[in-house]
Parts: structure tokens; C-alpha cells; sequence
């Protein structure tokens, strides 16, 4: 539809990552085209942008940064001239559900805007239906979401930072494999990969989640031999006591966040415990015994 400034609003039905093209004719050379996308609109029909802020490097936006445009997720094309051209972005994607198209000659029709998805190539692998229409929608989204994330690495968001944040990720990785056949994908990242979170409680814990995770869902045993090692540095790392900082983020998403002593101890807990099981898998039994002795000590002190 039409807005009121002459721009044209695309609605594409459910949010979702990739790149939108178009098909432009009878444009002048110079002429430009700015696409914008959005991911909701408030009730008034306009879109909502200030969504859009910095997070992790905000000094990327200051004045002369490296994104220093206020608005995020637009495409910007130069037009040629002539009878016929085609733009597709060939570097970049974003997370949207609305496009607006700034600066097209005459009015756009359905053929001349293209969506394209983008996300890494994963076989799909669960499948989910009720009666509950609400729930299948429900499920329906979670593989969305999921594959809309999902770009070389399990990314926080499609639309603004892009990051391997390890805590999204250990948190959503049952749920995941169950989804998608992650064995080739999560395995290369969760040895490889860059990742955001450091050693922070519930962030560095992938280093040993993920790969259970893995090993108790695709039975191949050789990722706990691969990341055994740095897994044995992370508990090094954290010593053997009842851990109360070092756990700033937390549960970030939460109305009344826990306390950082409670949700750094139930990790410190929950690590001994895991790294328990992943020593015993891979038949280390004097440090499974270990880690469980320690795990039982741990918990006593903290209930």
C-alpha cells in the first residue's frame, strides 16, 4: 500500500531474515531507491524503528563509527537509467517483516519486488502439529526464528548486532537440535567459531553444554574428545568453590533478574555436574569421580 509521504509499504507476512530486490524501469541515472526494513509496525500502521539501537558497540553509531547512520537495516541503490535494471543486495541480510521503498518511479507491483531468505542449510529434522492452531503457530515460529539466526553460526539477532552471543546459544540448543540436524554446523562453531560472553556464568558454560548437547543428541563422541581440553581449562579456570560473581548478565531477559551469587552458584553447580557425565562418556573416570564429589560438595553448600 501507498503511505502518505508517497513511499510504498510491502508486507511480507511473518519475520524473517534475508534481502529484499527489485526490478526497476524507466528510471534516470542517479535516481535513488532506498529500501527500509522493519520488523513490526505500532497502531497507527507506521514502522517502528528505535528498536533498531546499539548494544554491544555502540561506538560504532558515534560520528564518524563505522555504522554511523542513525537508521538501521536500509539498502540504498543508484540507479543506472534505461529500460530495465535489477538490484539484489549481494553482502548483507537483516531481520524483517515490512519493507518501505523510498524513491521508486511510478508505482512498484508485486512482480518487482523480490524476498529473498537467507539462512545456513540445515536439514530439518522435527516436526510438530496439534489440534491447538495456537500451538502449531507457536512451534511454526521457534523453527523460524531459529533458521532466521542461523548464519554460519547461531546468531542473537538478525536485524542490528549479528553476534555469537554463547549464552543464547547453550540456552536454545536442546531445542534446536531437536528442530534441525545440527551436527555439522554447531560442532564446526562450538570449536571454531567466534563467540560473545567470554566466561561469564551462563555464557562460557557452552563450552561444555553444547558439546553434551551434541554428543547426547548425534551420539558421535569425537566433539567431547575435541573440546575435552578446553573444557577441563574452563573448570581450572573457575576453581572449586561456591562461585558468587563473575555472572553480570544473568537473566537478562527477566522482569526481577536473580541475584548474581544465586545464578553464578547454580552454574559453578551445574557445571561439575555435566562435566561429570562428559568425563565418564569419554571413560576419564578418576576426573568423572572427581567432578562429582565436587558437584555433591557444592550443592550442599549451596542449599
Amino acid at each position: 500500500r501507498k503511505l502518505s509521504d508517497g513511499t510504498w509499504l510491502f508486507d511480507f507476512g511473518n519475520n524473517l531474515a534475508g534481502r529484499v530486490g527489485i526490478r526497476v524501469s524507466g528510471a534516470k541515472a542517479g535516481d535513488a531507491i532506498r529500501i527500509k526494513m522493519y520488523e513490526r509496525l505500532d497502531w497507527k500502521g507506521n514502522p517502528v524503528s528505535s528498536i533498531y539501537g546499539d548494544v554491544f558497540y555502540p561506538s560504532d553509531s558515534a560520528p564518524g563509527g563505522k555504522a554511523s547512520m542513525t537508521l538501521r537495516n536500509m539498502d540504498s541503490y543508484i540507479c543506472r537509467g534505461g529500460d530495465s535494471e535489477e538490484y539484489r543486495p549481494r553482502f548483507t541480510y537483516t531481520g524483517f517483516r515490512y519493507a518501505i521503498i523510498e524513491g521508486y518511479p511510478g508505482e512498484p507491483s508485486l512482480d518487482d519486488v523480490e524476498l529473498m531468505v537467507m539462512h545456513s542449510d540445515v536439514p530439518i529434522t522435527g516436526h510438530f502439529t496439534a489440534g491447538s492452531q495456537l500451538l502449531s503457530n507457536i512451534s511454526a515460529a521457534v523453527l523460524r526464528t531459529y533458521l532466521d539466526n542461523l548464519h554460519g553460526g547461531p546468531t542473537d539477532c538478525p536485524t542490528r548486532e549479528k553476534n555469537f552471543w554463547n549464552g543464547d546459544t547453550q540456552a536454545f540448543a536442546p531445542t534446536a537440535c531437536w528442530y534441525v540436524d545440527n551436527s555439522r554446523l554447531l560442532t564446526h562453531w562450538t570449536k571454531h567459531g567466534r563467540k560473545c560472553g567470554g566466561n561469564i556464568y551462563g555464557w562460557g558454560d557452552e563450552e561444555y553444554i553444547l558439546p553434551w548437547t551434541l554428543y547426547r543428541y548425534y551420539g558421535d563422541i569425537s566433539i567431547l574428545q575435541a573440546k575435552y581440553p578446553a573444557i577441563q581449562h574452563l573448570l581450572a579456570s573457575r576453581g572449586e568453590t561456591l562461585a558468587s560473581t563473575n555472572a553480570r548478565f544473568r537473566d537478562h531477559l527477566a522482569m526481577n533478574n536473580l541475584p548474581e551469587d544465586f545464578f553464578a552458584a547454580c552454574f559453578q553447580c551445574h557445571m561439575f555436574k555435566t562435566v561429570a557425565q562428559i568425563a565418564s562418556a569419554l571413560g576419564e573416570q578418576a576426573d568423572a569421580r572427581h567432578c562429582l564429589k565436587t558437584f555433591d560438595r557444592l550443592r550442599d553448600e549451596f542449599n
